[in-house]
């Protein structure tokens, strides 16, 4: 097995309910987020894994600098 020299640090993913408490805002607000694509997310199964650090920007930034 080779090993694997990641350069960067890995994305902080959280389903919906870990990201809306870790920011501090609404499950309902992060969904409508992430049905309008406003945020980085991945779909893992019937989960969303929201990118903690997109939404921490879509949240400072507003959709000016979003994505």
């Amino acid at each position: 097995m080779a090993n694997i020299n990641i350069s960067r640090p890995l994305p902080r993913m959280r389903t919906i309910k870990q990201g809306a408490i870790e920011a501090g805002i609404p499950e309902h607000f992060l969904r409508q987020l992430v049905k309008q694509n406003k945020v980085v997310y991945v779909k893992a199964g019937n989960k969303s894994l929201v990118n903690l650090d997109s939404l921490i920007d879509f949240l400072y930034k507003g959709e000016q600098g979003a994505i």
